[in-house]
């Protein structure tokens, strides 16, 4: 199973089971976006390689204004805005 990339990001851990089953977002393909996503991911430690082809960041590191919801909020679909970053 995926884990998020934020440093310290609990989202995956067996021992947070009060948390709801996060959404996971996959990088973006653009190479300014990725950066920042890469950047917000790392903060303040030690940058290790991420592979941009599997990473993921989950839904607790974005407020609901990143999300696109002129389709209608169905059931489990969450689109990510294509100018989303992540929040710390």
């Amino acid at each position: 199973m995926p884990v998020c990339e934020f440093v310290n990001c609990l989202s995956g851990s067996r021992k947070n089971k009060a948390l709801k089953q996060p959404t996971l977002h996959r990088f973006p393909k653009d190479e300014q976006y990725r950066h920042f996503w890469q950047l917000q991911a790392q903060a303040g430690f030690n940058p290790k390689p991420i592979k941009f082809d599997s990473a993921v960041v989950c839904s607790l590191h974005f407020a609901p204004y990143h999300y696109d919801y002129s389709k209608g909020v169905q059931r489990n679909a969450r689109n990510l805005k294509a100018e989303a970053v992540p929040l710390k």
